[in-house]
């Protein structure tokens, strides 16, 4: 058994305390998420919706995380999103 106060000289208290330290950050990353990336991520949608004039290929990731490319035109832009990012806080 290690020494009080030793715990973190090892791999698996080092581990211990970044997944603490990850605790108390965990509420300040997912509002970053909700207020930051993803009010940005609408800002960049629309100004593509808006300047948008040659058709380009966007990667979509899925339900089951699979990722494909897409080519998308201007005309299939003009719809109603809403971005979720995931990442961070998870």
């Amino acid at each position: 058994m290690p020494e009080i106060g030793s715990e973190h000289r090892t791999a698996m208290g080092i581990q211990l305390l970044q997944g603490t330290a990850g605790m108390r950050f965990r509420p300040v990353l997912r509002r970053m998420e909700t207020d930051l990336i993803q009010a940005l991520a609408m800002f960049f949608f629309s100004n593509l919706k808006q300047f948008m004039t040659d058709s380009e290929w966007v990667q979509i990731t899925g339900k089951g995380g699979e990722v494909k490319p897409v080519q998308i035109t201007p005309e299939q832009i003009q719809a109603k999103v809403f971005f979720i990012p995931t990442g961070i806080s998870e």
